[in-house]
């Protein structure tokens, strides 16, 4: 993954982890996620313990993560540019986050729904959650092959 990917990535994973709080975090993403967000954290953390700008603006997104995340994302970015070994640290945490799905479908009535029709699901989280209080031919997920 290149280093702009990987460092939207990183925001993208750390962003709920400093937002929510961890009982919560739990609740909508899961332990495993909750557990490579924090290993995340602090690999950046250790690895930029020396780093004084890196360190501060991982400190200030932690503070304010809606006002810091495009500050530390530039940050993060260019320090897997320049540091192959921690890139490569990054890039395995995020790989072992995987994808999450989310699919919440709320009706009073419904006919014919599928909350997830999918041909090909190779690795991820989903949760399909389907709320309908007057239901017929209702189907949570489709995934023709799965792993």
């Amino acid at each position: 993954m290149d280093p702009a990917t990987l460092a939207a990535a990183v925001i993208s994973i750390l962003t709920p982890y400093v937002t929510k709080g961890a009982k919560e975090l739990v609740e909508t993403v899961g332990q495993a996620a909750y557990d490579h967000a924090k290993k995340l954290l602090n690999t950046l953390k250790t690895r930029w313990a020396a780093d004084p700008v890196a360190s501060d603006s991982l400190a200030r997104f932690e503070k304010k993560p809606d006002v810091h995340s495009p500050a530390l994302q530039e940050i993060v970015e260019e320090r897997l540019k320049a540091d192959s070994e921690l890139r490569e640290q990054v890039s395995q945490t995020v790989k072992d986050v995987g994808p999450k799905l989310a699919i919440l479908v709320k009706m009073t009535k419904g006919q014919d729904v599928t909350g997830l029709d999918a041909e090909t699901v190779t690795r991820g989280d989903i949760d399909v959650t389907l709320d309908i209080a007057d239901g017929n031919k209702v189907t949570g997920a489709k995934i023709k092959n799965f792993g």
